[in-house]
């Protein structure tokens, strides 16, 4: 059984539903940073007014496409699937949050 940590890892893994056209969505696995609760507090603040791209580059380092992460490629995927930082943001919180939740 695994122990839990007082300090978690710096990062965790996600899958996202990316929607496509046609209605339907891609699961995507991204590689997310932690945050504890005063820094998603902090984080909370600077959302309004952010753009997409710095928004994704600040939450996310990784993702399980064959083309690398980073800034040119996170804007193809923002450019190509418009509404996918919706999806993406929201699973980053729902997955920090995710422990509050079942409680």
């Amino acid at each position: 059984m695994a122990k839990l940590k007082l300090v978690p890892d710096p990062t965790f893994k996600a899958k996202v539903p990316i929607p496509v056209p046609g209605g339907k969505t891609t699961p995507v696995e991204f590689t997310f940073r932690y945050r504890n609760a005063d820094e998603m507090a902090e984080f909370g603040k600077t959302l309004e007014g952010r753009e997409d791209l710095d928004l994704m580059l600040d939450i996310a380092s990784g993702w399980d496409l064959a083309e690398p992460f980073d800034k040119e490629n996170v804007g193809l995927l923002l450019k190509s699937y418009a509404g996918c930082a919706w999806p993406i943001l929201r699973t980053y919180m729902d997955e920090l949050n995710a422990a509050k939740e079942k409680n």
